[in-house]
């Protein structure tokens, strides 16, 4: 326990061992840096208990710095909070190169909790710190933050008048890292300062940022209309100090964190496709495509989206049968509604070159494709069996005129068939859909 007399002492450096700050009344924390420097310290607030900083400039900024690095290290309950209300009245938590869920227990003045997590997936490098600050603004989102001489929305129509921009803007940039960390953001927000054309559970937002020269309002997150915008990406090249929340100018089918392509072992003979996303709304299913020219696609896998999700989730398939040289990859989404939109590309180019076969459309109807690449000889044998073993169709290309082969199956019933493709020195089995 600290003395509140003691608290109020200004330009005062305070070092503890095995400290619990516990913090059970109201302490104003005016040009004051309390700088924690060992491990074992933890600040809890509980109750109704505000810690509240003041006075802050940006040439003599007020901090309360935390150097326990554990997610664990500010711990609040109830309505207890840390109110920042000014640039530069900061909270800093040294992180350093530490993973974990972080919650600054920020709040506004009419004592409504306003926590930010940050939720930390890929570490930074080198003993970097975090600070944090948020300040509310009147309904035209005035005073602007420093640095910033404007505001902006996506919909350029309105004029710059703050109507789809949320009374309130954060700050969060990690300082002192060689490569800043990544993950995700969640945004806490009181639904009685939406103002506007923001309506309090009707208007869904998203967050926007300042990158120190104009706004970029690709928009990112998760409203769940009640208080939180969640899932909002930060990395190494894209974390910067000044966010806001405006009005949605469409609801985004995901947030796509990252989307890449890596070899799955030495061989090269299989690729590991892999994404995550931050948030999701509606979305049904990702088709994983493939390329050799990055101009003609093909579905070489499906996998099943998470509907709605507010949480990051992992995804990742393999690609069995990757072609010779350069393949393409990227994600086509596609809505419960059938909307659909597209990832990034990345590509994959295959140095050990070995025959491979690859079917698409997977599942088919009428007809598919059969491209074989890499083949030695002239003249396989492609033989279709149904799923009691039996031959359904055997046929003898020349896969050297011509390697994309169609195959007809409007005769066939649906169901699972297994395409066995043999030449003189190789042996391939893939199984394929029919859906007639």
């Amino acid at each position: 326990m600290i003395s509140k007399c003691t608290l109020k002492k200004k330009k005062s450096l305070f070092s503890y061992r095995k400290l619990r700050l516990l913090v059970t009344g109201f302490f104003c924390l005016e040009a004051l840096c309390l700088n924690q420097v060992h491990a074992q310290v933890q600040l809890v607030i509980t109750g109704n208990s505000i810690i509240t900083l003041g006075g802050g400039t940006s040439t003599n900024p007020v901090i309360l710095s935390v150097h326990n690095s554990s997610e664990n290290a500010v711990i609040y309950y109830g309505n207890g909070q840390i109110r920042s209300e000014g640039q530069f009245n900061i909270f800093r938590w040294n992180i350093k190169n530490s993973t974990g869920t972080y919650i600054v227990p920020l709040g506004d003045t009419d004592g409504t909790p306003l926590p930010v997590e940050l939720n930390i997936t890929s570490a930074g490098t080198s003993d970097g710190f975090i600070d944090f600050s948020t300040y509310a603004t009147g309904q035209n989102n005035l005073p602007l933050p420093q640095g910033v001489s404007s505001i902006a929305h996506a919909d350029t129509s309105i004029p710059e008048d703050g109507a789809k921009l949320y009374d309130r803007y954060w700050f969060i940039d990690a300082n002192s890292y060689a490569t800043k960390p990544s993950g995700t953001i969640s945004f806490s927000y009181n639904p009685a300062y939406q103002t506007g054309d923001l309506i309090s559970g009707t208007t869904a937002m998203q967050a926007q940022f300042h990158n120190g020269i104009n706004w970029v309002i690709n928009q990112f997150g998760l409203d769940d209309l009640s208080g939180s915008v969640s899932g909002v990406p930060f990395s190494d090249d894209s974390f910067f100090s000044t966010f806001t929340l405006v009005e949605s100018v469409a609801a985004l089918p995901i947030t796509l964190l990252s989307f890449n392509a890596v070899w799955n072992n030495d061989e090269q003979s299989e690729a590991r496709v892999f994404w995550s996303t931050a948030s999701e709304l509606n979305n049904e299913f990702f088709d994983i495509e493939r390329s050799r020219d990055g101009y003609n696609w093909h579905k070489i896998n499906q996998v099943a989206g998470a509907g709605t999700s507010i949480h990051a989730i992992n995804y990742q398939i393999l690609d069995k049968n990757p072609l010779n040289g350069i393949s393409y990859y990227r994600l086509k989404q596609t809505d419960y509604d059938g909307a659909y939109s597209y990832s990034n590309v990345v590509s994959l180019n295959r140095e050990i070159t070995r025959p491979a076969i690859s079917l698409y459309p997977n599942p088919a109807t009428n007809n598919f494709k059969i491209y074989f690449d890499g083949f030695k000889s002239d003249v396989v044998n492609v033989s279709i069996l149904d799923n009691s073993g039996r031959i359904v169709l055997e046929v003898n290309p020349n896969v050297t005129n011509n390697p994309e082969q169609q195959i007809e199956t409007a005769n066939f019933q649906s169901g699972v068939y297994y395409i066995h493709v043999r030449s003189e020195n190789e042996v391939f089995t893939e199984k394929i859909v029919i859906k007639n």
